[in-house]
């Protein structure tokens, strides 16, 4: 919601309420306590009613079914995608609001929303963000998520790589370790106990145990399990745009081990043994080079032997970029100064 028009709303309804006190005085008058209340109302919506108008949820349709989405603030845009519990109109996101525009993706099935009945996975559900930001946004922006919308970001960069400037999931569901199982919040309460590491300062919000349960149930509906999408994992290193994971130490919903760097060293990794090969046999086959009168090959530092075309292709691209012809090895600068004198006619 925009601050000035906020503003407005604020001022507009300041004035009908104090402006009803001054005509109580004359008004009663004339007509009856609850006439005077209905008169009173009626003006009220009248007046407000244009601005709930502009606040009210954006719809649009895409190829799937439609999809309600919220907007927010000015500035470059942001895709926000919320929680399993829902959109939350957050502190965090109130100030986010004041820089950026924030696009709120609805997921088909939260909020009373309609599901699609060709989109039942999470890398359809990017999929169908990924139309979403085409159509609503227009062009590539970063991406927010939080836990299950966290989950969701990633796939969405993962899919779509082209559309994502900077990517920040927050406590990202999906990454949770085989050995830490999780028992569902039986309650709002619960929930909030878990969430946050001071629970006493945050009031309980209007989100009810069923509305809680229906929520979980379509966070369910796109993947069967807030544990390990090992189908993700293998696909992270394809992530190349800049990231920002964001994990809570006392997160009771996911676990700070979520966070733990899955490439951290080779002990990470199950790295292959002989023990783990078939039997193979080695078979030479020599092929002496043609660049040297002995027709040997580099051995000892074989990791260096790369550098040297790597170099020349260096070279013999940067003349290419010119319209210069190739040199061959050794490119002395000579050979360097003479191509270039070629492509210059000289």
């Amino acid at each position: 919601m925009k601050k000035t028009i906020s503003f407005v709303c604020l001022i507009a309804c300041t004035f009908i309420w104090g402006t009803t006190f001054i005509a109580q005085d004359t008004g009663m008058d004339n007509i009856g306590p609850f006439t005077f209340n209905s008169v009173r109302f009626f003006v009220g919506f009248l007046t407000v009613a244009p601005f709930v108008l502009l606040f009210e949820k954006k719809k649009i349709n895409l190829s799937s079914g439609p999809v309600t989405y919220h907007v927010a603030g000015e500035g470059p845009p942001v895709l926000y995608f919320h929680s399993a519990g829902g959109i939350r109109f957050t502190y965090a996101l109130d100030e986010l609001t004041k820089n950026y525009e924030i696009f709120m993706f609805v997921t088909p099935g939260f909020e009373g929303t309609q599901t699609h009945k060709e989109v039942d996975t999470m890398p359809l559900l990017a999929n169908l963000a990924a139309e979403f930001v085409d159509k609503v946004i227009g062009k590539s922006c970063d991406v927010i998520g939080q836990s299950f919308g966290g989950f969701l970001s990633v796939w969405f960069t993962v899919l779509h790589p082209d559309k994502v400037g900077f990517l920040v999931p927050q406590c990202p569901s999906g990454f949770r370790p085989k050995d830490i199982p999780q028992k569902p919040p039986s309650g709002p309460e619960e929930m909030r106990n878990r969430m946050f590491a001071h629970p006493e300062r945050i009031p309980l919000g209007e989100k009810t145990v069923e509305q809680l349960a229906e929520s979980r149930k379509w966070s369910n509906y796109y993947h069967k399990s807030v544990g390990l999408d090992e189908d993700l994992v293998v696909r992270l290193p394809e992530i190349e745009c800049q990231t920002l994971v964001l994990q809570g130490t006392k997160d009771g919903m996911m676990p700070p081990e979520s966070g733990q760097l899955l490439s951290g060293s080779f002990m990470d990794y199950a790295m292959p043994r002989a023990t783990d090969f078939c039997h193979f046999e080695l078979v030479t086959n020599e092929v002496p080079t043609k660049h040297n009168p002995l027709g040997v090959k580099g051995v000892g530092e074989a990791g260096t032997v790369g550098s040297m075309p790597a170099v020349m292709n260096a070279v013999n691209d940067a003349l290419h970029r010119i319209g210069a012809p190739q040199v061959e090895m050794p490119a002395t600068a000579e050979k360097v100064w003479r191509a270039v004198q070629e492509r210059s006619g000289i």
